[in-house]
């Protein structure tokens, strides 16, 4: 008895398998085919007005963009430490991660206080897929919300 087959003994042909697919090798590899779900997107309010957290439902999340910490530039200029802080794309995938991690409860809207931002034009531009992603999170964000009037 020969154990030893040849590569095409070995996979089935492709007139002869029950699933028709145009992708050799893939019953034979057991990929599985599978619909990708689109959620609706968590919607986003921006407010130029200081926000009283006691006042939110509890299934709205918070986020409070600060203003210039105050160590040695002008409002408006480019400054990393600040851009970390007020990055509202970075912001919002911090509390998807927390979602998922059980750290925060559910959460099915957000509400974005950028009262002490002195440009909220950038927020604006950020949530509105104006300004070029520049991570990976910044796709999922794009994905998971939406910025509503």
């Amino acid at each position: 008895m020969n154990v030893f087959r040849s590569f095409s003994e070995a996979q089935p042909n492709s007139q002869t398998r029950s699933n028709p697919s145009p992708y050799q090798g893939e019953a034979a590899w057991g990929y599985v085919k599978r619909k990708m779900t689109q959620s609706t997107p968590i919607p986003v309010t921006l407010s130029s007005d200081p926000i009283d957290a006691t006042s939110l439902p509890p299934t709205a999340a918070l986020l409070r963009l600060p203003a210039n910490s105050g160590h040695g530039h002008a409002d408006g200029q480019i400054c990393v430490a600040c851009a970390a802080q007020t990055d509202v794309r970075a912001l919002l995938f911090n509390l998807l991660e927390e979602q998922k991690r059980s750290i925060r409860p559910t959460f099915s809207r957000v509400i974005v206080d950028a009262s002490a931002v002195s440009e909220p034009d950038q927020v604006i531009a950020a949530l509105g897929g104006k300004l070029p992603a520049t991570a990976l999170r910044d796709h999922v964000v794009a994905r998971s919300f939406k910025l509503v009037e």
